[in-house]
């Protein structure tokens, strides 16, 4: 099955016409939460596979994984030979950093949110709000996925952040 699945979604359209290795454009995979696979064997099939890609289709390409540093997906990429792979850890980012990204997260996101009300979510409210994600993202993108739910029109959007800083409250 797997391997049909490779065949089809990834072989296939990288040997089409629109990837002419001529005009060398840059295909890019992304595989998300690759440490998600609840079977072991699947993940070293699929880094298996990724390996042979570039012998296998004359397009350049590029894949982006993202993983929790399991084992497993650890010693995979370190027994690939013929790729190159740089390693990423999020964890060595400084918390100062994420905290402004996810600031700007949240500016662009409560903009679109409340288009009609811009400017309801001063300094203190986004200050209060990045304090509580501790740097995570879901966090935020939860909270902004609430507030953007079809149930709260725009004119609710302060009453039901109240709420959610209050339930964050309670959590924490």
């Amino acid at each position: 099955m797997f391997v049909d699945q490779w065949e089809i979604l990834i072989e296939t359209p990288l040997r089409s016409p629109a990837c002419d290795p001529i005009k060398k454009p840059i295909m890019v995979i992304v595989i998300y939460a690759l440490d998600e696979c609840e079977d072991q064997t699947d993940v070293k099939l699929i880094l298996r596979s990724l390996s042979k890609l570039g012998s296998s289709v004359d397009a350049p390409v590029r894949i982006f994984i993202t993983s929790r540093p399991k084992r497993p997906i650890n010693d995979g990429f370190k027994s690939i030979t013929s790729v190159k792979y740089y390693e990423l850890i999020l964890d060595g980012i400084l918390l100062t950093i994420v905290d402004k990204d996810i600031e700007t997260f949240l500016r662009h996101e409560f903009k679109k949110t409340t288009e009609d009300e811009s400017g309801w979510a001063g300094d203190g409210i986004i200050k209060l709000l990045i304090n509580r994600t501790k740097g995570l993202f879901l966090y935020a993108a939860t909270v902004c996925r609430y507030l953007k739910d079809d149930l709260f029109s725009p004119r609710n959007v302060c009453k039901t952040f109240s709420k959610v800083l209050s339930q964050a409250h309670s959590l924490t």
